[in-house]
């Protein structure tokens, strides 16, 4: 793993660490609060490890490890497929894709780190996204669409047609009524979001100043 730092004099970024991390290939995240990092391996060899960091302290020693799933862990896990993706959310919490299209939540409770599992979904294809908006709500991209979920593990499909024929992989919104989806030939196309459905656009509309906190508020 290398680690950069921004210098402002130079305005750029500079390797500031370098560290052996693992022998198998992993996906990182890191917490908004830039307080975990969580990697996760990408092969048969199921390992989940979370680490304290000291980003935002003077401190430049190296991570310091704290939390591990690992093989024996994951059993109920391990025909669902390899770690795909994570994503952190607020207050403690991330969720875990998986290729067969599985997604776990965890949180982190309390100040020793201790993890606990709170919720899954399950969703058609392999989870190539995973996005958190409010009320603790999960947005899936997977190989087939682009779907919420909750922490009760409800699923539902946000598209209720297919955009264009093709498979959506991924959604990001411009303002309360606009997006963009990334589609499984490569290409990228505007939409109008309307509640729950999502429809095509052909041209660009114009762009709201204001973002709202969560473009799915009722």
């Amino acid at each position: 793993m290398i680690r950069f730092k921004f210098d402002p004099i130079d305005a750029e970024f500079k390797i500031v660490r370098t560290e052996a991390w693992s022998l198998h290939n992993c996906i990182l995240a890191l917490s908004s609060d830039n307080m975990y990092l969580v990697s996760a391996t990408t092969s048969r060899m199921f390992d989940l490890r979370i680490f304290e960091t000291n980003f935002n302290t003077s401190d430049d020693d190296a991570l310091r490890y704290f939390y591990v799933y690992s093989t024996w862990d994951f059993a109920d896990m391990r025909e669902r497929g390899l770690f795909s993706c994570i994503e952190f959310g607020s207050d403690g919490y991330f969720a875990v894709g998986f290729t067969q299209g599985h997604v776990s939540i965890f949180e982190m409770v309390g100040s020793e780190g201790s993890i606990h599992r709170r919720g899954a979904s399950e969703t058609p294809g392999e989870v190539l996204s995973l996005a958190w908006i409010s009320d603790m709500r999960l947005l899936i991209g997977t190989e087939n669409g682009i779907y919420i979920a909750n922490l009760e593990g409800t699923v539902d499909w946000i598209g209720k047609k297919r955009l264009l024929g093709d498979r959506e992989y991924w959604l990001h919104f411009i303002d309360e009524t606009t997006g963009i989806y990334g589609t499984s030939n490569g290409r990228a196309h505007y939409c109008k979001v309307e509640e729950d459905r999502v429809i095509p656009k052909r041209e660009r509309s114009t762009v709201a100043s204001h973002f709202p906190e969560d473009a799915f508020s009722t």
